[in-house]
């Protein structure tokens, strides 16, 4: 800035500005008198660590007990050793000899309505019963949303999407009719994640 007849007089001078935004950087230079903008250093992101928050309590299965589940339809619901198949532990529902329920199950209330969902993780049913059904279940209302693994002896994979209309309960169900022999279901590694829209 400088003294002139109306009391001061504008010296135009170019300056560059620095642009970060979500681990990027990059650097433009402006020419005052011609107004251009010219591209001094191409934009350069570092990585970015994106944290994965997974909305289940214990969805890994490794707590001690399963206090973070509710029991429903006379489930007896243990923590087992994943056994030859990797460490760590899994998350048991089983169906005892004589169950008056065809669909005992766990949940958790995790969920908000109008917002999409991811899960994944892993499911398998003991060995030898067939007419089995390994299920992640999301109720709305009367209604429910279902990914199902069917007659599965070794570990299959749950990989559904999915919008909460209303119901709040994800559950995991071990259903089938034997009712003369013991049958159970086992779940790891579960994840629930918000589906955010990056628009």
């Amino acid at each position: 800035w400088a003294d002139g007849d109306d009391g001061v007089t504008v010296v135009n001078e170019d300056f560059n500005i620095v642009i970060t935004k979500e681990g990027c950087t990059g650097e433009c230079r402006i020419n005052t008198s011609t107004e251009e903008i010219s591209v001094v250093e191409n934009p350069v992101c570092e990585d970015v660590e994106v944290e994965i928050v997974n909305l289940l309590e214990d969805g890994d299965m490794e707590a001690d007990g399963v206090a973070a589940w509710e029991v429903r339809n006379q489930a007896v619901v243990t923590k087992e050793s994943r056994g030859e198949e990797g460490e760590g532990k899994v998350l048991r529902i089983t169906k005892p000899i004589g169950s008056t329920s065809n669909s005992p199950y766990v949940e958790q209330l995790v969920l908000d309505p109008e917002k999409t969902y991811s899960i994944t993780g892993e499911g398998r049913q003991k060995p030898g019963i067939t007419g089995m059904f390994v299920r992640i279940a999301v109720f709305e209302g009367n209604n429910f949303i279902v990914q199902g693994l069917s007659n599965v002896e070794g570990w299959g994979d749950f990989d559904m999407e999915f919008v909460s209309d209303g119901g709040n309960s994800l559950a995991l169900y071990c259903v089938g009719d034997p009712l003369s022999e013991e049958a159970w279901c086992e779940f790891d590694n579960l994840v629930l994640t918000e589906v955010v829209s990056s628009e």
